[in-house]
């Protein structure tokens, strides 16, 4: 399988989230000297400031320093997929992760969630006790991410339109993945336009699909294969 990772944009986060947390700290620790100064009001101010950076720093380690990384995961949990037919695209299109495959494309929608969550058609719920969420502060909440997904297809499908209308009609699945080893999933029902995999499904998922789904003709999927190599969007 082909890798195209945009390691320069995932650098660039990583060095911003680390950045936005250091700051926060600071700025924090700076609030507390004003305070024991009787300086309320900077005190109060540095508080919101340093909270403020703080929370923005966890957002993007969460997303771009917390380990495993979605790249890495789809890319071991896929290893079985091999040669030219598909190729994987992380952090380059409108959505972060991309399969071309012999069936056409899959958007990804990964979840970093480490613990038990409740999967019950439109209903998600997070299963860890109270305290443990309050810690995990400003980390995506476990929701159903329909409408982050239906914006992902969208920007794809304009995307591809923009540069060749008949790509635009290339057959486009949605999965969402749980990519923490300790995300432990309570399965009830399933949404079957949106199924959520974890990393130990992958290989299952795209046996699966190579077998029951109708294949791209070769010369469409090679003409799919060098919009999306052209298409870089980051």
């Amino acid at each position: 399988m082909n890798v195209t990772t945009n390691q320069a944009l995932c650098a660039r986060r990583r060095r911003q989230a680390l950045l936005c947390s250091g700051a926060g700290i600071a700025v924090l620790v700076t609030g507390l000297v004003l305070n024991l100064r009787s300086q309320f009001g900077a005190a109060y101010f540095a508080l919101l400031v340093g909270t403020l950076c703080s929370w923005m720093g966890v957002v993007l380690a969460d997303r771009w320093v917390a380990i495993p990384r979605p790249d890495k995961v789809l890319q071991e949990g896929l290893k079985r997929c091999t040669g030219r037919p598909y190729h994987l695209y992380n952090w380059t299109l409108p959505p972060d992760h991309v399969l071309l495959a012999p069936w056409g494309l899959t958007v990804f929608h990964t979840m970093g969630h480490d613990g038990p969550a409740l999967i019950d058609g439109g209903r998600w719920r997070d299963l860890r006790p109270l305290w443990r969420r309050l810690l995990r502060f400003a980390r995506r909440p476990v929701r159903h991410p329909g409408e982050l997904v239906a914006l992902d297809l969208k920007a794809l499908r304009e995307a591809l339109a923009a540069k060749d209308a008949e790509l635009a009609a290339v057959p486009v699945d949605t999965v969402v993945l749980f990519t923490h080893p300790q995300a432990k999933l309570t399965l009830q029902r399933q949404d079957a336009a949106l199924p959520v995999l974890q990393p130990a499904d992958l290989d299952a998922w795209a046996q699966h699909a190579l077998r029951d789904r109708p294949r791209l003709a070769p010369a469409l999927r090679l003409r799919l294969e060098e919009l999306l190599r052209e298409l870089k969007t980051r």
